[in-house]
């Protein structure tokens, strides 16, 4: 008898977590989940001196989009690049560069760049500036409390890996 009472008890406690766990999986196969990675909007600089670090995949439905499969997709993190149409949750279509594709001289591209340094390992999006004087890099620039910041330094032509050319608003996501 108290072996089927300690069954009954050890499912009354166990079962609910198990379905959830069971449901949730199934949403993800079933609802078009894919893995992306977060493009960081905002600053980069962390004020506890501890390294941010970006590379973590993210679950995000991506329901409703029709995902070309010569773009890369991210989710933006934070509202640095609202007055630039990008707000924190949305999917950006990144073109990446290849062999067959270069970065215009153009001002004003929302560039994907990788980063790794003493505060963060990530992708970030900011919009591209003039070309430096010598040639190997460009002023970057994002949106803080709606006035055009300059990015502490320029980021060198290898470390920008490709240019916004789709925006998916999405007005809630779920995989924060």
């Amino acid at each position: 008898m108290d072996s089927l009472i300690l069954i009954v008890v050890s499912t009354l406690i166990f079962m609910p977590y198990m379905i959830y766990q069971y449901c949730h999986k199934g949403n993800r196969e079933n609802n078009n989940y894919v893995q992306l990675h977060q493009a960081e909007a905002g600053t980069t600089k962390s004020i506890f001196k501890r390294k941010n670090d970006l590379m973590q995949l993210k679950y995000v439905n991506v329901e409703g989009i029709n995902m070309d499969k010569n773009l890369t997709y991210f989710i933006v993190k934070n509202q640095c690049m609202k007055l630039k149409g990008i707000a924190d949750g949305d999917i950006i279509g990144v073109k990446m560069f290849d062999g067959n594709f270069s970065l215009s001289s153009t001002k004003g591209e929302i560039l994907l760049i990788y980063l790794d340094d003493e505060y963060f390992k990530g992708f970030k999006i900011r919009e591209q500036g003039d070309l430096t004087l010598d040639g190997m890099a460009y002023e970057t620039f994002h949106y803080k409390n709606g006035k055009q910041t300059k990015s502490s330094k320029p980021h060198s032509i290898e470390s920008i890996k490709g240019v916004v050319v789709e925006v998916h608003g999405r007005e809630y996501v779920s995989s924060w």
